[in-house]
């Protein structure tokens, strides 16, 4: 356990100040203390440290500091230059942050969030993703920064659009980007040329050629054993199931996302060929194989280089780069076509928040360009290896990311990771539902079925479903 999440609240916040050697008594210096700094002195003989008596001293003015409350969790590898970051933050800004650690899962961390709503303890600066997103927007908690963006100009076309439209309803916007994942698909070089698999081209790729390289990248033994996967598909709904759906052609939902659209022709022959991978082909492994097979550590089986491809974001670099070390050469490769020549992906919609009832709104726009800014995307992206959300500082982050992986694979040196770049400009939101929760406690069972334990067909189980779809209301 990080030596952070031992620490109390109060004790957090004092240790996150003297982090940044917050040791001396300034005259206008945030304080990582519960009240706010009520006034400033002027010193004119001595400096002094904190608990001594100031001599000679002269009071010039009274402040008042805004104080935001701030909740994340940041990762291991960042969280130190977080906090110096946040430090010089609040000296240059004289805004006070005080930065409150959330761990757990999605789920939970939203369910306190609400909580604390509910009681009116809620934080002003907070970040959530996909239909977390949009159940913090519809029920009218969080503020629209439109006013803001217009005040002043700011430039929103450097953010991905699909990231804006995640946190936008009514033309107001609501969410102001962390990070920008884009789904894609990792490759095992090794593997690809052992097979007699030439590396992809990416501007041909599509669902013919991964059929074909998965089908000759697979090995089982005599019984059926999995012994080489030729894929690792990812069968949620938001993650594999919907850009596959995409690049068919078809839609997930009406615009409203409250009509199911997964039962008509091109939607159900995406799903079918996803379906396919799984049952007629045997390409990918079964949680169970997965299981027995991976040795490295990670995500999933291709760490541990027994698996040809493997469907996944960007974030997945952070994650895996270093079990996978100097095993086997990886590249990137985009989202396969459909028959029709499209292709489709998503990007990640974690957004920044704002309590609609903030005592401190224009601190609130201060902080969040800083907190979604590049120098904050730079941390993210040199000690969490993430994909940033401002375009234009994508290319710092190939050549960071690529010399990690140079480092710890020389091999690397020709690692393509164009295009997580170039589907800045087509990925799509990450999928959900106007009613999420009340459409996948149904919709899940069936893809399961489906994908998962193989107890049902596409063609019995989706038309049905979509027709509970568009009755649920919420």
């Amino acid at each position: 356990m990080d030596s952070a999440k031992k620490l109390n609240r109060r004790q957090f916040l004092r240790w996150s100040a003297l982090a940044a050697g917050a040791a001396t008594l300034s005259s206008c210096a945030p304080k990582t203390v519960e009240k706010v700094v009520q006034q400033t002195v002027e010193v004119k003989e001595t400096v002094v440290q904190e608990a001594t008596v100031v001599k000679e001293a002269t009071v010039v003015q009274t402040v008042d500091w805004p104080k935001l409350r701030w909740v994340y969790n940041p990762n291991t590898q960042s969280q130190a230059q977080t906090l110096a970051a946040l430090n010089k933050f609040q000296d240059d800004n004289k805004i006070r942050v005080e930065f409150e650690p959330n761990p757990g899962d999605w789920g939970s961390i939203t369910q306190k969030m609400l909580a604390s709503f509910a009681a009116g303890d809620a934080p002003d600066i907070f970040i959530q993703y996909g239909p977390y997103v949009r159940m913090c927007i519809d029920k009218s908690i969080v503020l629209p920064y439109n006013p803001f963006i217009e005040k002043e100009s700011f430039d929103m076309t450097q953010f991905v659009q699909g990231q804006i439209d995640a946190g936008t309803k009514n033309g107001q916007i609501y969410g102001f980007p962390n990070y920008c994942g884009i789904w894609g698909t990792w490759v095992n070089l090794d593997l690809f040329e052992q097979a007699g698999v030439p590396k992809p081209d990416n501007d041909s790729w599509d669902i013919n050629a991964y059929l074909e390289a998965a089908q000759k990248v697979v090995k089982r033994d005599s019984n059926g054993n999995l012994l080489q996967a030729g894929t690792e598909l990812n069968n949620a709904l938001e993650f594999g199931l919907s850009p596959a759906i995409w690049s068919y052609g078809g839609e997930v939902s009406d615009e409203t996302r409250t009509q199911c659209r997964m039962s008509e022709p091109k939607a159900m022959e995406a799903l079918q060929v996803c379906a396919d991978m799984v049952w007629k082909y045997k390409l990918t492994p079964s949680a169970a194989e997965s299981a027995a097979l991976a040795t490295a550590g990670g995500w999933g089986l291709f760490p541990s280089g027994k698996t040809g491809m493997r469907d996944d974001g960007s974030w997945f670099f952070c994650c895996n780069m270093e079990a996978i070390a100097d095993k086997f050469h990886y590249t990137v490769i985009p989202h396969w076509k459909g028959p029709d020549g499209k292709r489709a992906t998503f990007c990640t919609t974690d957004l920044w928040m704002t309590n609609a009832k903030t005592k401190f709104p224009d601190a609130c726009w201060t902080f969040l360009k800083w907190i979604g800014g590049p120098d904050m995307n730079r941390v993210r992206m040199t000690y969490e290896h993430l994909q940033p959300a401002i375009k234009s500082i994508a290319p710092e982050w190939v050549k960071a990311a690529t010399d990690y992986a140079v480092s710890l694979n020389p091999k690397e040196s020709d690692l393509d990771l164009q295009p997580f770049i170039d589907a800045y400009e087509y990925a799509r939101p990450m999928f959900w539902w106007a009613c999420h929760t009340a459409v996948m406690e149904i919709l899940q069972p069936v893809l399961d079925q489906i994908y998962t334990t193989g107890k049902g067909t596409v063609k019995d189980l989706i038309p049905p479903i979509c027709e509970k779809i568009d009755k649920i209301t919420c």
